[in-house]
């Protein structure tokens, strides 16, 4: 079967499948745990936690040529922003 483009064959999973299969990545900040985790979820319900092995923050501002901001550099660059519910 053709779907715009995607060739689907009987028994791959639908798009809703694969939405809920994708990983998010949490930040823990128990002691034993600390760290960047990827989230999984299993079709049982459960959850799948690994390590993260992506690049860091500081990584990805270093290959963007940019750099991370103290909240003190932040303020003083940017001022006030407002939060959610603020405007």
């Amino acid at each position: 079967m053709d779907r715009g483009g995607l060739a689907v064959r009987r028994g791959d999973p639908t798009i809703e499948e694969v939405a809920k299969r994708m990983t998010k990545t949490v930040t823990l900040t128990e002691p034993e745990l600390a760290g960047q985790w990827d989230v999984e979820p299993l079709d049982d319900g459960r959850l799948l936690l690994s390590r993260h092995t992506g690049p860091s923050v500081d990584e990805l501002a270093r290959r963007a040529g940019g750099e991370r901001l103290s909240p003190e550099e932040f303020e003083r660059r940017f001022g006030h922003l407002p939060r959610d519910g603020e405007g």
